[in-house]
């Protein structure tokens, strides 16, 4: 399932890019790595239930990740990955110093950088430290995993906007102050394809788990975040990348129904 779905997301990706776009010309292509690339060992129960042990995860991860950059390097010409490690990734309890080289998530970066390491076509941005901040075409953005925006909290009417929203400002306050301004935050972690002024939090390759059950989140198709970067205008075209194959729906243009 994974595997199927990772290919999906890639593979219609480059068709929107390619196919679907008037005289589509970019300058590159930025696949931004957010963390949690593997489930890990973080819950008892995560332990019982995976396919397998952490490094025979990271190294599909890792399979799969190289036949990505290199579909990327041939479709766009230049490819920039910046990263950021998850929660997920960690080998133990979760920390603050060492938190980068004690995560599952960090190693895989550095090992596909070193794999890149003599093609001038790919660049990374593998910090030790939570965020990649990175200009695109004079755009600021800050790639954070998410689990470590200084908040917490929710409810069950507005979901993960509170906590987001909280935390986005409390990080672009961190960099104001040290004379970085940022326009857009960008994370994964939540499970949740969310939008707000300043931020974009992705979706979830996983998809619906018995833990999302056990706590009665809504459920969300399994989708990844696609947008455009504009010389002049900053974001523009935005859209989720579905995972799955939708079921068959009806082809009617429009139904009306009176009642």
């Amino acid at each position: 399932i994974a595997d199927r779905r990772w290919h999906n997301v890639v593979n219609k990706t480059v068709d929107l890019c390619k196919n679907h776009m008037v005289n589509p010309k970019y300058q590159g292509f930025v696949l931004a790595l957010g963390g949690d690339m593997i489930s890990g060992e973080i819950h008892e129960e995560l332990s019982e239930t995976n396919e397998g042990y952490n490094m025979e995860h990271v190294f599909r991860v890792f399979d799969n990740l190289v036949w990505t950059i290199d579909i990327l390097i041939e479709q766009f010409g230049k490819v920039f990955i910046p990263c950021a490690f998850g929660n997920h990734g960690r080998n133990g309890k979760w920390r603050f110093k060492g938190a980068a080289p004690s995560n599952y998530d960090w190693q895989l970066y550095c090992w596909l950088e070193r794999h890149y390491k003599n093609n001038p076509a790919i660049k990374f941005s593998v910090p030790s430290s939570y965020d990649t901040v990175y200009i695109l075409h004079g755009t600021t953005y800050v790639l954070t995993h998410g689990d470590r925006l200084g908040v917490r909290g929710g409810d069950g009417v507005i979901g993960i906007l509170g906590p987001v929203a909280r935390g986005i400002k409390k990080l672009k306050a961190v960099y104001e102050a040290q004379q970085q301004h940022v326009d857009y935050v960008i994370m994964g972690h939540w499970h949740q394809r969310t939008r707000l002024q300043d931020g974009i939090v992705n979706g979830s390759g996983k998809g619906y788990d018995e833990f999302a059950l056990g706590h009665r989140f809504n459920p969300e198709p399994p989708q990844q975040c696609l947008w455009f970067t504009h010389p002049r205008y900053g974001i523009t075209f935005e859209i989720p990348i579905f995972a799955d194959e939708p079921a068959e729906k009806s082809k009617k243009w429009i139904e009306v129904f009176d009642g």
